[in-house]
């Protein structure tokens, strides 16, 4: 299948954007190297040539740099000739007390009893998928790059009798290579990648639907 053609430029903050754009769309992909095009008058030139000859689409992420970097550029650039500042929800970096929020107002609609951990500590991780077995119904879990070498936590969710179902905010698939393999996965009854927060919500609705199934 073709993949469609934008004759805007598009203009994205880092490396990984430009990658995963480029898999789905036929299109200049130019990479700002995040507030380091804010001492680039060589890039900043570039951006108002291509501004002039082509117009520009401007894709950042929804957190604070984001919102700065996308001013910076919009305000070198003659108004007009942006013709779009896309937030992308799933490439974005919003903060864990929104996604918090989205998950209760999805539990609460619902009538489901939720509660959101969030640990750096690979043994918290650890003692809270133990706790969770005998406090509620089912897990969901975004390893982060645990993910990819904690077997640890595999025989933790291995251990217990709930289902977990596994998140990733980011395609996996499509980022580093070393990111590719998830040794948790195996130990969760789906994984859902590439979906932003929505995913969460996501694995939520798979879990209630399998307690139903029980039932």
């Amino acid at each position: 299948m073709a993949k469609p053609k934008v004759k805007e430029v598009i203009v994205v903050e880092g490396r990984y954007d430009k990658n995963t754009l480029s898999q789905v769309v036929d299109a200049v992909i130019v990479e700002l190297g995040g507030f380091a095009v804010f001492n680039d008058k060589e890039k900043q030139a570039f951006l108002r040539k291509l501004a002039k000859e082509r117009g520009i689409i401007l894709f950042t992420d929804p957190d604070g740099a984001g919102f700065v970097i996308r001013n910076r550029v919009k305000g070198n650039i003659p108004e007009g000739r942006v013709l779009q500042a896309y937030v992308p929800d799933i490439y974005g970096k919003e903060d864990y007390a929104a996604l918090c929020a989205c998950i209760y107002a999805h539990a609460q609609s619902r009538g489901i009893a939720v509660e959101c951990f969030q640990s750096n500590h690979e043994g918290a991780i650890i003692d809270a998928i133990q706790e969770a077995d005998t406090a509620f119904d089912g897990i969901v879990i975004n390893p982060g790059a645990y993910a990819h070498y904690s077997y640890a936590i595999h025989d933790a969710l291995r251990s217990i009798r709930v289902p977990a179902v596994e998140v990733h905010i980011s395609d996996i698939s499509a980022r580093e290579p070393w990111r590719h393999t998830s040794v948790t996965a195996p130990a969760c009854v789906k994984v859902i990648a590439g979906q932003g927060f929505p995913g969460y919500l996501r694995a939520i609705d798979t879990l209630e639907a399998m307690e139903r199934q029980d039932v």
